[in-house]
This record gives structure tokens, C-alpha cells and sequence, in this order.
């Protein structure tokens, strides 16, 4: 049980990786800036991230 616990969670650990890879090669600097101007305010911010 323990092994396969910690096998999913390698498995989603590394999807993830490759999803931010994906995001950033697709997105890049775009993205980037987006995010940095949705979140300079704290609020704004807070409510991006329960989005």
C-alpha cells in the first residue's frame, strides 16, 4: 500500500513537471506577464489563486 502510495504520488509530481513545462514553452513570456499584472494586488491575487 505504501508503494503504490508513493508511486501515484511520483506519478502526479511528474505529470505536474510537465505540465508547467508544457505552459511555459506554449504561454512563455505571455503568460508571464499576465500573471504579474493579475497579481500586484494582494486581493486580486488571492482570488486568481481560489480560481
Amino acid at each position: 500500500m505504501v508503494f503504490g502510495l508513493l508511486g501515484g504520488l511520483g506519478l502526479f509530481l511528474f505529470g505536474m513537471h510537465q505540465m508547467g513545462d508544457g505552459l511555459q514553452k506554449a504561454a512563455g513570456s505571455r503568460m508571464r506577464r499576465l500573471l504579474e499584472v493579475l497579481t500586484t494586488n494582494r486581493l486580486l491575487g488571492v482570488l486568481l489563486g481560489t480560481v
